[in-house]
């Protein structure tokens, strides 16, 4: 929690506490027997005493959840794999950027833009900063212009698949956008692929035409 935040918390609950022992306070002045007041006095200051540790202790809590979840985040990202292609046709590399191993790499060839024309190429694993170029025959003849390149992460560190989308500009440039994908669990290549690769054929059709590369 942020100092101004604490400052925050400190001065609603002295508001809260003034507020509540004047109305309580005032009914209790008026009763006749003086030990009456008192444990009338004691039993008030309690109540608001634990009322502001209960306050205390749920803001803190939230806070620390919030603290976790940023950690969270933080962890993924430290994980995550960022793999792209260089080149065009059928000279390209494959290369992961990020900072996180991908443990299964698949390059999809494209035939047109029908999903039921793609075929997803086995790469390899690919450590942080790796990159590999695959022989020229392995991908047969794809178009020379777009990409979608899959990888696999560690599923317990980060988010399980990746993909980024792979489209050469018209001055020679490969121009790439990336896409995460939560999962729930351990999920296969073939169902991640099934799942997924029409989505993937059509936003790269969208981004390829931001480019202005012939579809």
């Amino acid at each position: 929690m942020t100092q101004r935040g604490l400052w925050f918390l400190a001065v609603g609950l002295v508001a809260a506490n003034v507020f509540v022992g004047t109305c309580l306070g005032g009914r209790i002045a008026v009763s006749d027997d003086a030990d009456s007041r008192w444990v009338a006095y004691l039993a008030l200051a309690q109540s608001m005493l634990l009322f502001d540790t209960l306050v205390i202790v749920v803001v803190y809590t939230a806070a620390a959840w919030r603290q976790v979840e940023v950690l969270q985040v933080q962890r993924s990202d430290q994980n995550k794999p960022l793999v792209l292609t260089q080149g065009s046709d059928s000279d390209f590399t494959v290369r992961n950027i990020g900072p996180g191993a991908a443990v299964n790499v698949y390059v999809v060839a494209l035939y047109g833009y029908d999903p039921d024309q793609t075929e997803a190429k086995l790469i390899g694993a690919l450590g942080a900063g790796g990159e590999v170029r695959p022989p020229g025959s392995y991908f047969g003849t794809p178009s020379p212009w777009h990409h979608i390149v899959i990888s696999e992460a560690l599923h317990s560190r980060t988010q399980q698949w990746q993909a980024s989308l792979n489209v050469v500009g018209e001055d020679g440039r490969v121009v790439v956008r990336f896409a995460d994908f939560a999962t729930k669990g351990h999920t296969s290549f073939d169902d991640f692929y099934k799942s997924h690769i029409a989505m993937l054929v059509s936003d790269l059709k969208r981004f390829a035409e931001e480019t202005k590369r012939p579809t």
